[in-house]
């Protein structure tokens, strides 16, 4: 029986390798072997705190994220494939000295009928830094226009400092947190959550890609009030150098606007800025200072957040000068001539007013603003120097005084003769 089983071997194995030849034939005919690429497959990254517990951070180059996969199969398997079956790994065990990571690809389904899986970029990209840490404030910023006679008082966020992690080269650039709130037609407080934007020094928005954040988003408190805009009362100190006038003291702006209770605006009608505040003393140009009228505001009362606290105030200080005009004698007028007298300048026809005043005034002035007066009151017959009332424009002076002669003579009518 046994010789009758291993009888003819050898063509029966002949029989066997051409049925599975045959076979071989008939699938590379109905169902060939092909290839496909699948592409853009994302790289799965992997054990990533191999450089995380190392305090250091990384950036993906050259879009080495998402590669293309060329895979060898049978085409029925090549059609049933999508992108979602298609993986690709990459082990931060496996970084080299180089900074990248090879990538391995793999399929999901139908690993066993795959004949081949080729990457077209093998390695995984990185630029890696030591990482930086700082806490820094949020600054809260108001966007939007309130309701008239309605302001921001008060701006907070919670949390008010978040912690800034990034790449040492980019942390170099972060100069502060900000965060933006809409306040537009707003009257009545409220709160709201609002997303941190990352600055640089020159109050630019930087990439915060590589940059991670404690909290990207903070609640936002906004305390909305009633606002009243009050004038300024402005005093100075000490007196200019001699030759020297203070001509005013103006401040920019010449109003401001607070904000606060409605039963803490009502009592307040202006903002007294102290003299010590603004020292002229030996001044001999004008004196500028900037002050914060915070300072100076009752308990209760605010600058509101979109309004300037700091204001501009100047002592206006000009040099004076001097002019001399010549008054005429029939320009003085005369008072309290004593009965029975006549009063006669003589050859008297003008005196000389020197004044003097800023240079402004002075250009403005004429002869004709000089008022010149004397009085005779209690005077007696013959000559008398008398000092002459002088009244000039407001800022003018007059630098010494005038005197003239007057003659009083007898008005009483002569009587006649026997």
């Amino acid at each position: 029986m046994r010789q009758r089983l291993f009888r003819r071997m050898g063509l029966k194995l002949l029989a066997v390798l051409c049925a599975i030849i045959g076979w071989l034939i008939v699938i590379n005919i109905s169902d060939p072997i092909g290839t496909k690429i699948f592409s853009p497959i994302p790289v799965t990254l992997k054990n990533e705190n191999i450089l995380t517990d190392n305090n250091m951070v990384y950036q993906i180059l050259d879009n080495t994220d998402s590669v293309s996969v060329q895979v060898t199969a049978p085409r029925s398997v090549l059609s049933a494939l999508t992108e979602s079956d298609i993986q690709v790994v990459a082990d931060f065990d496996n970084i080299t000295l180089m900074n990248t990571v090879p990538l391995q690809a793999s399929a999901m389904r139908y690993s066993r009928d795959i004949e081949e899986i080729t990457l077209e970029t093998s390695n995984l990209k990185l630029e890696v830094e030591m990482a930086s840490t700082r806490q820094i404030s949020v600054d809260v910023r108001a966007s939007g226009t309130p309701q008239d006679g309605f302001a921001v008082s008060a701006l907070s966020a919670t949390p008010s400092v978040v912690t800034v992690t990034g790449p040492e080269s980019l942390m170099e650039k972060v100069a502060s947190l900000e965060t933006v709130v809409l306040v537009e037609d707003r009257r009545a407080s409220f709160s709201s959550s609002s997303t941190v934007r990352v600055l640089d020094s020159d109050g630019k928005e930087i990439d915060s890609s590589r940059i991670s954040l404690s909290d990207e988003d903070v609640l936002v408190d906004v305390t909305m009030l009633p606002t009243k805009s009050v004038n300024l009362k402005l005093n100075t100190s000490g007196e200019c150098a001699s030759g020297y006038r203070l001509v005013e003291v103006v401040s920019d702006p010449t109003t401001v606007v607070i904000t606060g209770e409605t039963s803490v605006l009502s009592g307040i009608s202006t903002i007294t800025i102290p003299a010590k505040e603004v020292d002229i003393s030996g001044a001999v140009k004008n004196v500028q200072k900037e002050i914060n009228i915070e300072e100076y505001l009752p308990e209760g009362a605010t600058v509101p957040e979109n309004e300037k606290s700091v204001i501009t105030v100047t002592a206006k200080i000009e040099k004076l000068v001097e002019q001399t005009f010549s008054v005429p004698a029939s320009q003085i007028s005369i008072a309290n001539t004593p009965a029975n007298m006549t009063a006669s300048f003589g050859s008297l026809t003008s005196v000389n007013v020197t004044v003097s005043g800023t240079q402004s005034d002075i250009a403005d002035m004429t002869v004709n603003d000089i008022k010149a007066s004397i009085d005779l009151k209690n005077l007696e017959l013959g000559l008398n120097t008398v000092e002459v009332a002088l009244i000039t424009p407001e800022g003018i002076s007059v630098t010494q005084p005038v005197s003239v002669q007057v003659t009083l003579l007898d008005a009483t009518p002569a009587s006649g003769g026997a």
